[in-house]
C-alpha cells in the first residue's frame, strides 16, 4: 500500500520513488481530464467566465466585497454599526442576488468548491485510513479538506 521509500543524502525524511510518483501523477491527470470533460463542469466554468467578462457585475461584486471587508474590520475593532451602514450592506447584498450573472457566478463557485472538497476529502481519508473511505466516513470530513489549518474548522 505505502510507496517504497528511500533516504535523502542527509538522512532526512523519505521520498516517494520516481516510478510511483509517475503513477500517481498519471492517475491524477486522468481524474483531472474526467472532471474537465463533465458537462456540469463546463456549465459551471461558463458561469464563471460570463461573470469575469461582465465589467458591471465584477465591479458590483468587488464593491460589495470591499464594503464587507470594511464592515468585518469595524466589527473586529468592536465598533457598532449605524442603521444606515446595516441598511446599505443589506441592500447591496440583496442586489448581488438579484443580478443573474453574479448569482450564477456565486452558485458556480460553491459547486466548484464542493468538487474540490469532495476530492480533497477522498484523498485525505484514504491516506488516513489506508483504504478507500466509505460514504459515512466521507460525510465526517468537513471544511475544505485542509484538516482545519485554513480556519474552516474541517477535518
Amino acid at each position: 500500500m505505502f510507496a517504497r521509500l528511500r533516504r535523502t543524502k542527509k538522512g532526512g525524511n523519505a521520498l516517494i520513488t520516481k516510478t510511483e510518483k509517475s503513477e500517481i501523477v498519471k492517475k491524477t491527470e486522468e481524474l483531472c481530464e474526467t472532471i474537465l470533460a463533465q458537462p456540469v463542469y463546463k456549465d459551471l466554468k461558463q458561469k464563471v467566465e460570463t461573470f469575469i467578462a461582465n465589467d458591471e457585475a465584477t465591479s458590483q461584486y468587488n464593491s460589495f466585497l470591499d464594503l464587507h471587508r470594511r464592515m468585518q474590520q469595524k466589527e473586529r475593532e468592536g465598533a457598532d454599526f449605524s442603521e444606515e451602514e446595516i441598511a446599505e450592506y443589506n441592500e447591496r447584498e440583496y442586489k448581488l442576488y438579484t443580478n443573474d450573472t453574479i448569482r450564477e457566478f456565486l452558485y458556480a463557485e460553491r459547486e466548484l468548491e464542493k468538487i474540490h472538497n469532495m476530492i480533497s476529502a477522498y484523498v485525505i481519508k484514504t491516506i488516513e485510513l489506508d483504504r478507500l473511505p466509505d460514504e459515512d466516513e466521507l460525510e465526517l470530513q468537513r471544511g475544505c479538506g485542509c484538516g482545519g489549518s485554513c480556519g474552516c474548522g474541517g477535518h
